[in-house]
């Protein structure tokens, strides 16, 4: 079992990240102050080794609202929960290329790299 290690931002230069996207193993970036520059660049780094990528949002925790009553409220919420149950399965059964990495980030400073297993490197069988 791998663990996932955390870098920071602020410390981590190009070709230390550069390094790393090669590795093609699993790592959190801490402390990022332009999020949007450094998933695009992340991105194009990934595109050089003919790896496809997506950036993903993660839910971002709420404070509980109030317990909704009204029963038309309810039935929107269950219609729109369908209809996007629906994209969503249309989304995975659609033929655009499955992303080989993932670029979670988890918070507004906070991201999560992940390598699925085809974009792993194999291991040597003896």
């Amino acid at each position: 079992m791998t663990i996932a290690l955390t870098y920071f931002a602020d410390h981590l230069s190009d070709e230390a990240l550069a390094a790393l996207l090669r590795r093609r193993e699993d790592f959190y970036i801490e402390n990022i102050d332009a999020m949007n520059s450094l998933t695009a660049r992340m991105q194009a780094l990934l595109a050089e080794h003919g790896l496809h990528s997506v950036v993903r949002l993660a839910p971002l925790n709420e404070s509980p609202g109030r317990l909704i009553t009204h029963v038309f409220v309810e039935a929107a919420f269950l219609l729109v929960w369908l209809w996007l149950l629906l994209q969503s399965l249309a989304r995975c059964l659609s033929r655009r290329p499955r992303a080989d990495v993932i670029l979670r980030v988890t918070s507004n400073a906070s991201l999560h790299v992940v390598f699925r297993p085809s974009a792993r490197p194999t291991a040597a069988t003896p």
